[in-house]
């Protein structure tokens, strides 16, 4: 995707990164922690790309429901209990 995004005339610093999500709702014991490796394999990759993260709503063992407003760039994440605006 990044190479697409680039490919397109992007350029990383126009890029606001935003993530939500790395919970583990069906490993309650934690055993294969997949939410959190995959949290951790993003940051490096974001890394060796000299990128950063604007903003992030991860881990915990909560589902989210993910909006993007094209026109104004709004990014909200609603949980269990409301609605969080990450961008």
């Amino acid at each position: 995707m990044l190479n697409q995004l680039m490919s397109g005339g992007s350029k990383k610093n126009d890029l606001i990164i935003c993530v939500a999500g790395g919970s583990s709702i069906n490993d309650k014991n934690n055993v294969f922690e997949i939410g959190k490796r995959n949290y951790t394999v993003l940051k490096k990759l974001l890394w060796k790309n000299n990128l950063l993260l604007k903003s992030e709503h991860v881990d915990d063992n909560l589902s989210r429901f993910i909006s993007l407003k094209i026109a104004t760039g709004e990014l909200i994440v609603t949980v269990k209990g409301g609605n969080i605006q990450l961008f």
